[in-house]
C-alpha cells in the first residue's frame, strides 16, 4: 500500500500534481476498500502531513475530477466538500 500513501485507514492523499492518472488511481483504491467497511476517502490537494496545497481555481480543479472519472465504469461516487 506505500505506492498509495495511505495515511489512515480508508484515507487517501493525493498531490494535486497527481491527477494525470486519476481515474486509475479512484478505481485502484475503490478496490481496496471493503464492501461492508467504512468508505474510502480520496483527497486531492492535500501532503501526507495534512496540510492543503493552494489549489487556485478550485472550480476549475473540481471540473478536472469530474470530467476525468467520467470515463469509469461503473461510477464511483463523488462528492464535493
Amino acid at each position: 500500500m506505500d505506492a498509495f500513501r495511505m495515511t489512515d485507514a480508508g484515507i487517501l492523499r493525493r498531490s494535486l500534481g497527481d491527477m494525470r492518472d486519476i481515474a486509475k488511481t479512484c478505481i485502484a483504491f475503490a478496490n481496496t476498500c471493503d464492501v461492508e467497511g467504512p468508505p474510502g476517502i480520496l483527497f486531492y490537494g492535500v501532503r501526507d502531513d495534512g496540510s492543503i496545497e493552494d489549489a487556485g481555481n478550485t472550480d476549475s480543479v473540481q471540473k478536472t475530477v469530474k470530467d476525468k472519472l467520467s470515463v469509469v465504469y461503473p461510477p464511483n461516487f463523488v462528492q464535493n466538500t
